[in-house]
């Protein structure tokens, strides 16, 4: 699409749009990344910003940053900008796996260690995996969110990532009575 053609008032409007896009959470880190680019751009006297200009960027930088942070502010059009990530730092690279818990362990766990100690953690141990909930959703569950119904407990998860409230059970009797201490 030709910017050219597109009334300014309607340009305006898209780039407040697409600043609201970014998530609450991290949006000060994309600004931060955001105004390194500009301050580069400013160091190598660039004043066009296109697609081989984010490549000698990101080409350049010790950490990567996300090519959707700089489109917000300029309006780059990348036509694959995953490629622009694709160089020489990258080659080789395998992700480190957080180490898990095998399920022997958890059971160990919840059976042998004193109640007097790891209670708290115990019914947190239970709700993050029967829910698979993450940190932030275990951090925010409150005891409003949880109904105990004699043969089950019913967990509501009001504030989740996808912004979709969701619930679990959990059934087991020996998490149950974990849980009820």
């Amino acid at each position: 699409m030709d910017c050219n053609k597109v009334p300014e008032d309607i340009l305006e409007c898209a780039k407040e749009v697409s600043l609201n896009l970014l998530p609450q959470k991290s949006r000060e880190i994309y600004e931060s990344a955001y105004q390194r680019f500009v301050e580069w751009c400013k160091e190598k006297t660039v004043q066009i910003h296109s697609e081989d200009v984010l490549m000698v960027y990101f080409a350049n930088l010790p950490k990567k940053v996300k090519p959707s942070t700089l489109n917000y502010g300029h309006s780059i059009q990348c036509c694959d900008q995953h490629s622009i990530l694709k160089t020489e730092q990258n080659e080789g690279y395998t992700p480190k796996k957080a180490p898990v818990f095998k399920k022997e362990q958890v059971d160990r766990f919840l059976h042998t260690a004193p109640d007097n100690l790891y209670l708290m953690m115990k019914v947190v141990l239970i709700l993050g995996i029967a829910g698979a909930c993450r940190s932030d959703e275990l951090v925010n569950v409150e005891t409003d969110n949880i109904k105990d119904v004699k043969s089950a407990l019913i967990i509501a998860i009001p504030n989740t990532k996808t912004k979709r409230p969701r619930s679990f059970t959990v059934l087991a009797e020996d998490y149950l009575s974990l849980f009820r201490k």
